[in-house]
């Protein structure tokens, strides 16, 4: 039976090297995974509605047919009123004519084949209340 020889000096060398170079190898894959991971996550949101377009900002007038919406821009979007238009006020489903000028909405609207926006869903209701973090 052949007695155990340490391994030469060179040949450890390159087991550490070949397990630096499998660690850093594994490292690379996982941060191309990670990465890849990340930017197919961030395109969901953009699908999420199927080619919808959110306008937020304030209503500025409100009538049967249309609602027109001042966003953050101070850009005037006004957005047509489909028969089928669901219209809530804090989740509850309510008529258009309970949203008030001067009142924040965020509307769900689609390109119509006049290329000009139709509402899908309009929502409003009470602005979140502030946090106060001052302390007593």
């Amino acid at each position: 039976m052949a007695a155990w020889r340490r391994p030469q000096k060179n040949t450890i060398i390159t087991i550490r090297m070949e397990l630096r170079t499998t660690t850093m190898k594994h490292r690379i894959g996982t941060t191309i995974f990670a990465g890849l991971t990340l930017a197919g996550l961030m395109a969901i949101p953009a699908l999420a509605h199927g080619g919808a377009e959110h306008v937020i900002g304030v209503a500025r007038t409100v009538n049967a047919d249309s609602v027109t919406v001042e966003d953050a821009k101070h850009k005037m979007i006004v957005v047509l009123l489909r028969p089928t238009t669901q219209v809530k006020k804090s989740g509850v489903l309510v008529k258009i004519g309970d949203l008030k000028v001067g009142e924040r909405v965020v509307i769900h609207a689609e390109e119509n084949k006049a290329g000009k926006l139709e509402a899908e869903e309009v929502e409003f209701g009470p602005a979140a209340p502030k946090v106060s973090t001052a302390t007593p």
